[in-house]
């Protein structure tokens, strides 16, 4: 019976030699692996996002250059519909991977040219007051197009003379081409990462969910869509859907939309779950086998049988 107890208690010194270290080191370890994977995913991520902003700010200054171009040309100054006309339908032939139309308005708000369509006073369209003021670029809220039932942003420069402004010319911008321009940028087809794009007001305007970009949907509740009211770029750990997040985020300065690249936590963390799975499967067969050759060492060097 003594030897009993005795081999016991040693049987039990000797898994909390072995094991009590070891899984120290090991939850440590995962400790240590899980902060340093977060960091590391919430700055890559957050590169990924100020570099996409920059390229959509990029964009953005593109279209603004080309509108300035076409409002310098002479038939457009004339403020004469009748020059402008064939110059707003050449230019939609030729930009219309951009543009659905090119429309021009007096001072007063009243288009007095476009490619095509119908006539619309526009003097209660912001994007039309922030150029009367004086900005050189405006983009309107996200709108759903009448000509091709999809998501448009409207861009407007001023027409000016002497430095004076004498109309407004305005292009509803294909958001289509920003999807196009995360694609181009960053492979998403293979990736755990999900890249969206907002308006200032919450709206979806780029998601490889294309419902979710069609319905215009408004995600303004989200963690980093609330965060990026009060910082241009950062990373929030946020939980939506039954899912745990990590999402890095920044603001374009134009357009002021806020691209948000996330990953599921479990994506992310499934290296690590594999790596505390094995050194846990590790160290139980080590402890077997430390239980198994004490229990021979203690049985070669007793002549009595433990019962």
């Amino acid at each position: 019976m003594n030897d009993r107890l005795l081999f016991k208690k040693l049987l039990k010194l000797i898994i909390f030699i072995n094991l009590t270290p070891a899984l120290f080191v090991i939850f440590t370890s995962a400790y240590m692996t899980y902060q340093s994977l977060s960091v590391s995913t919430s700055y890559n991520n957050q590169l990924v996002a100020v570099n996409l902003a920059n390229d959509i700010d990029d964009f953005l200054l593109e279209k603004e250059h080309l509108l300035s171009f076409i409002s310098t040309l002479p038939e457009i100054q004339s403020m004469d519909p009748v020059k402008q006309t064939p110059i707003l339908q050449d230019s939609v032939k030729k930009y219309n991977n951009d543009f659905t139309t090119i429309f021009i308005a007096n001072t007063s708000g009243q288009q007095i040219a476009r490619d095509s369509g119908d006539f619309f006073n526009v003097s209660d369209r912001q994007y039309f007051k922030d150029i009367i003021r004086g900005q050189n670029f405006s983009i309107s809220d996200i709108l759903i197009s009448k000509l091709t039932n999809q998501p448009i942003a409207i861009i407007s420069v001023p027409i000016k003379k002497n430095d004076i402004i004498i109309g407004v010319i305005s292009a509803p911008l294909k958001l289509s081409r920003i999807d196009e321009l995360v694609n181009y940028n960053y492979d998403m087809k293979h990736s755990q990462t999900c890249i969206f794009v907002a308006d200032n007001n919450g709206h979806v305007i780029s998601h490889p969910d294309n419902t979710i970009f069609n319905d215009l949907s408004n995600v303004k509740t989200l963690a980093p869509l609330k965060a990026s009211q009060n910082q241009i770029s950062g990373s929030v750990k946020y939980a939506d859907k039954g899912k745990n997040l990590f999402a890095s985020y920044a603001k374009s300065k134009k357009a002021k939309w806020t691209v948000v690249v996330q990953e599921d936590e479990d994506n992310t963390l499934s290296f690590l779950k594999k790596q505390i799975f094995y050194s846990l499967s590790t160290l139980l067969l080590v402890g077997m086998i430390s239980v198994y050759a004490t229990y021979l060492i203690y049985k070669s060097s007793s002549p009595s049988k433990i019962n």
